[in-house]
């Protein structure tokens, strides 16, 4: 995977999350978290990657897992909040929720 697509990706999840933990709009999210609205909307699409630091951060308050922000595991997320964000995500979005395979060729 390219480099951005992979922060895209990452993106996204992050999205699903803030949305899965109520924050429906990013200044709600700003408010609460460390960071600022401009920077939760690069990191939303992908101009920058979400940075370790912030994911630590929600990790440490909401145990969203490195493993689900940069590689789409779902699995390691709290159950209610893998269930929210499995129930919020628009259908044929499926590859956001797992890191996409490699293909030979």
């Amino acid at each position: 995977m390219d480099v951005k697509t992979y922060r895209r990706a990452a993106g996204t999840r992050l999205r699903q999350t803030r949305e899965a933990l109520g924050w429906p709009h990013q200044r709600d999210m700003a408010k609460v978290c460390p960071c600022t609205e401009d920077a939760l909307s690069a990191w939303e699409r992908g101009v920058s990657l979400v940075p370790p630091t912030f994911v630590s951060y929600l990790f440490e308050h909401y145990d969203v897992s490195y493993d689900w922000i940069y590689g789409g595991r779902r699995g390691s997320l709290p159950h209610d909040l893998a269930n929210t964000i499995h129930s919020q995500a628009p259908p044929g979005h499926a590859a956001l929720d797992r890191r996409p395979r490699r293909h030979a060729g």
